[in-house]
């Protein structure tokens, strides 16, 4: 099985700012070199096509119109909130000044 060069391996390491060991820099050459001739498979491929392609089905937007209804009672809001300070929920705060 072909691996990639310890120098090719240690130039990716150091892309990815990755330390390798020498055990680790013959095992990743030969995934990284099963990675790149996938790759190459792929670039083999004529995917030129007339018709842009946004997505892979026919789906189209199932959006519904909004609807404005009535606005709950504060009651029925407050009494859902872990901690209220009267018609206001009591959140923790996260903003410094």
């Amino acid at each position: 099985m072909e691996s990639l060069s310890k120098g090719k391996v240690l130039h990716v390491a150091d892309l990815g700012k990755i330390a390798v060991s020498d055990e680790e820099v013959e095992k990743f050459g030969y995934g990284l070199k099963q990675i790149l001739d996938e790759i190459d498979k792929i670039n083999e491929l004529d995917i030129k096509t007339e018709e842009i392609l946004i997505s892979p089905t026919n789906n189209v937007n199932v959006y519904r119109d909004d609807k404005i209804l009535d606005m709950l009672p504060i009651n029925d809001v407050i009494k859902n909130a872990p901690k209220n300070l009267g018609n206001y929920i009591e959140v923790v705060r996260v903003v410094n000044d």
